[in-house]
């Protein structure tokens, strides 16, 4: 069979609990995340604030209309442009 010097037997040793140690530690930090979202799922909502919903029905001035890109720019037309 194998064996190992003791210093070296040490560090593997240390190794594999320090591995053991990480796996137990990743299982607490997702079980309590696990709680931690489970409780929020089963928590209720806050109502809302009733609001205007006829916002989309007041109509944009033709100053503030955003450009389509369909060939407008950002600029107003000129009227006096030379060819």
């Amino acid at each position: 069979m194998w064996r190992l010097d003791p210093v070296l037997r040490a560090k593997v040793l240390m190794a594999l609990l320090a591995l053991i140690l990480l796996g137990l530690l990743l299982l607490v930090v997702v079980r309590t995340w696990a709680r931690w979202t489970r409780r929020e799922a089963r928590r209720a909502l806050r109502p809302t604030q009733p609001g205007d919903d006829r916002w989309y029905k007041t109509p944009l001035s033709p100053a503030e209309r955003p450009p389509t890109g369909l060939g407008e720019s950002l600029d107003p037309p000129h009227g006096d442009e030379e060819s």
